[in-house]
C-alpha cells in the first residue's frame, strides 16, 4: 500500500529545485541524501524527517517552512539583497529579453529621466 503525503511538499520541494536549476542528482548530492530518496519525497511517497527537511531548505536557500507550504508568499531578493516587487521583477524580466543594443538604449533614457533638469 503506497500512502501520499502532503501535496504541497512533494510540489514545493520540485518547484524549488527547478528555480535553483538543480537536477534530482545535484540536490540530492548537496543535502547528503539519495537521489532515490528526492523521487520519493517529488512524488508523494514518503516525506522527510526533520534533519533532512532542514538540509534541503539549506541548499534550496529557504525556510523549511516554505517547503512544506507553510509560507504563503516569499519575497525575491537580488544579489545586493534588496527585496524585489512584481513591478521590479517585470521590468527586469523585459529588459533581459532586449538585445544589448536595446538595453543600452533603455538604460540611457532611465538615466536621462533621472538626471536633475539645471
Amino acid at each position: 500500500m503506497r500512502i501520499l503525503y502532503s501535496m504541497p511538499f512533494k510540489e514545493n520541494l520540485r518547484k524549488l529545485r527547478k528555480e535553483m536549476g538543480l537536477t534530482q542528482q545535484e540536490l540530492a548530492a548537496r543535502a547528503g541524501v539519495s537521489q532515490q530518496i528526492i523521487t520519493h519525497y517529488e512524488t508523494g511517497a514518503r516525506t522527510p524527517k526533520l534533519e533532512k527537511a532542514v538540509r534541503l531548505a539549506k541548499v534550496l536557500q529557504v525556510p523549511v517552512e516554505e517547503i512544506f507550504g507553510e509560507v504563503k508568499t516569499r519575497k525575491s531578493v537580488d544579489q545586493k539583497g534588496r527585496h524585489k516587487n512584481s513591478r521590479t521583477m517585470k521590468m527586469q524580466e523585459v529588459f533581459e529579453s532586449l538585445p544589448p543594443a536595446k538595453q543600452r538604449s533603455v538604460l540611457e533614457h532611465a538615466k536621462a529621466l533621472v538626471k536633475p533638469k539645471a
